[in-house]
C-alpha cells in the first residue's frame, strides 16, 4: 500500500510539457523564393505541423509570430509534390521545381524548391 501511494504520487506530479505551439502546432520552418511565372517571384515563409512520423507543410507570404499562427488555418497555401518536376513533356520553368503551393482565391501555383523532410503524401 505504501508503494503504492509513493508510485501514485510520483505520477500526479509529472506535468506535461508546455506546448510552445499551442496554436494548431504550426511550427515556423524556413523562407524561399516562388515562382508565379518565369519572371515573377516573391518570398514565401514555409511551415509544418507533425504526427505520426510526417508532416504536412503549408506556406504564407507573410511570416506569422508564435501568437498568430492560428492564421495558417485561415490564410495558409497547402504544399504538395509538383507533378511537372522534371516532366519531359513540360517546357517551362515548372518543370525545375520540386513543389508547388496553391494559391487562395486564384487558380494558379507558385513553385519552389526547398528541404521538406518527413513530407505527407497525398
Amino acid at each position: 500500500m505504501i508503494v503504492g501511494t509513493i508510485l501514485t504520487g510520483f505520477v500526479i506530479g509529472i506535468q506535461p510539457s508546455k506546448d510552445n505551439h499551442s496554436n494548431n502546432n504550426w511550427v515556423y520552418y524556413t523562407s524561399t523564393n516562388a515562382w508565379l511565372e518565369a519572371t515573377e517571384s516573391k518570398t514565401i515563409y514555409i511551415y509544418y505541423k507533425q504526427g505520426n512520423g510526417v508532416r504536412k507543410y503549408c506556406c504564407s507570404g507573410h511570416k506569422w509570430g508564435n501568437d498568430e499562427l492560428w492564421n495558417l488555418n485561415y490564410y495558409g497555401h497547402d504544399i504538395s509534390e509538383n507533378p511537372l518536376f522534371r516532366e519531359k513533356n513540360c517546357n517551362d520553368f515548372r518543370r525545375n521545381y520540386k513543389y508547388r503551393a496553391s494559391t487562395s482565391g486564384v487558380s494558379y501555383y507558385m513553385y519552389f524548391n526547398a528541404n521538406l523532410p518527413y513530407m505527407e503524401k497525398r
